[in-house]
């Protein structure tokens, strides 16, 4: 008898046992929480344009950046026979190291005869006081935190698709927006 009063009080305290540890499963915990690991924010800081040629005295022409993020190019009155240069350079103000992965350029469908193409070089007389102080921007290229790259760009007007037009008085619009990521999740 005295066995089974024995075994009697095991089976009480495992069966316990048994229901505490479910007990424990099944209770819901809920965790709230944040984690931020850094932010990009990369932002153009200056901006100019130059040109070159015969008739650059009548070419106007403004830069503008739109909310840190966008170049928007306005010219009027521009030949085939000059020249133009685009130059920036773009700040990283966000925590973390990022890569160019994309420079999208983009014309307006009435501005054919506009043809655009990268530089690393600018004629001496179009150079910026912060021309060659930091890194040039390139696909693929890491620039740090707090870090400054520059860029250009040339542009001029194909004078065998603006022969039949008069380029007097036109307005010719382009934008410039860079797409970054951040460095780590970069593939080339």
């Amino acid at each position: 008898m005295k066995k089974i009063k024995i075994y009697a009080l095991v089976l009480v305290l495992v069966l316990g046992c048994l229901g505490a540890a479910y007990a424990a499963w099944v209770d819901e915990l809920k965790v709230n929480g944040r984690v931020e690991a850094g932010n990009i924010d990369v932002y153009f800081k200056d901006a100019k344009l130059c040109f070159d040629g015969d008739d650059k005295d009548i070419v106007d022409a403004d830069v503008e950046i739109i909310d840190d993020k966008k170049l928007k190019v306005t010219i009027k009155d521009f030949y085939p026979c000059v020249d133009g240069y685009l130059s920036f350079r773009v700040h990283n103000r966000g925590s973390v190291p990022v890569v160019l992965e994309n420079m999208d350029i983009k014309l307006r469908p009435e501005d054919k005869g506009l043809t655009l193409e990268q530089t690393e070089e600018l004629p001496k007389f179009c150079k910026p006081s912060w021309w060659n102080k930091q890194e040039t921007l390139k696909e693929g290229v890491q620039l740090g935190q707090s870090n400054k790259a520059q860029k250009a760009l040339y542009f001029n007007l194909d004078q065998f698709i603006c022969e039949d037009k008069d380029t007097q008085d036109m307005v010719y619009e382009f934008t410039v927006t860079l797409d970054f990521i951040q460095y780590n999740k970069y593939e080339k």
